[in-house]
């Protein structure tokens, strides 16, 4: 059986811009909404007895970069039974014309049956997520304690990291000093090929504000991409195709004039 067509309505259009800002798109509209397919049934995905979405359905490893679409626009709840795959999921640049060729069926994925979630922007984009650090030396933790100040001035933020005699240790490796410190989650316009509406969660540590991280395997990295996940399992919005959801209707956002 051959698959339901792929949407066009969603596809990047020539005169659209790279990139959306996510805080202009707060400022047109406060509630704007992302959707996240989750494959299966709401009892395959939602576990009743905490209401939360099951670990093995949305897992640590999943942050960060997690990809989702922004609703209210072109892109309707129904969309995210489509997949973008090979070259449609690849990144679109400025003034690229998708041709028919992309939609071939090798370039998608369709899913009869999903599960859609849904977080507001606003209450994901400058999530504080904690997380500690551990330094072996001095000199390491002050090169980093520079590099939290310099971040923390830009977000415009009050941080104070204490002295190093004053940070508290590690009671098995007694060299060791552990800090406290804030990293934080951003929303970010990453449109494919075949999806215009594609956005990312992801994550930025104390002391980097321009890149995110980009693997959470070792210990610091999964905890904070861990305490991110979490907040996701628990604070998410059942979506369903008929849901009426807050509409971004300022063109300005996505058409350049």
């Amino acid at each position: 059986m051959a698959k339901p067509q792929y949407p066009n309505e969603i596809l990047p259009q020539q005169g659209w811009r790279q990139c959306i800002c996510t805080q202009d798109l707060l400022d047109s509209c406060p509630d704007a909404m992302l959707g996240r397919k989750m494959d299966g049934t709401k009892e395959q995905c939602i576990n009743p007895e905490d209401g939360s979405i099951y670990m093995n359905v949305l897992p640590t490893g999943s942050i960060p970069n997690l990809s989702c679409s922004l609703l209210g626009t072109f892109f309707k709840v129904d969309h995210l039974h489509f997949l973008p795959d090979n070259a449609g999921k690849a990144a679109w640049e400025e003034g690229t014309l998708v041709g028919k060729e992309m939609l071939c069926e090798e370039n998608y994925y369709h899913f009869p049956e999903v599960t859609v979630v849904g977080w507001k922007v606003k209450d994901v984009s400058s999530k504080e997520l904690p997380y500690n650090r551990t330094f072996e030396k001095p000199q390491l933790y002050e090169e980093f304690k520079e590099e939290v100040e310099d971040v923390a001035e830009i977000r415009k933020m009050v941080v104070y990291l204490d002295t190093w005699e004053k940070l508290k240790t590690n009671p098995a490796k007694k060299k060791q000093r552990i800090v406290e410190v804030m990293g934080v989650a951003k929303v970010n316009h990453a449109p494919t090929m075949l999806n215009y509406w594609h956005f990312t969660i992801d994550i930025y540590t104390a002391e980097n504000d321009l890149d995110p991280l980009l693997k959470v395997s070792d210990g610091w990295r999964k905890y904070i991409a861990a305490n991110l996940c979490d907040f996701l399992r628990r604070s998410y919005d059942i979506i369903t195709d008929d849901a009426q959801v807050a509409p971004v209707d300022k063109k300005s956002l996505w058409v350049k004039e």
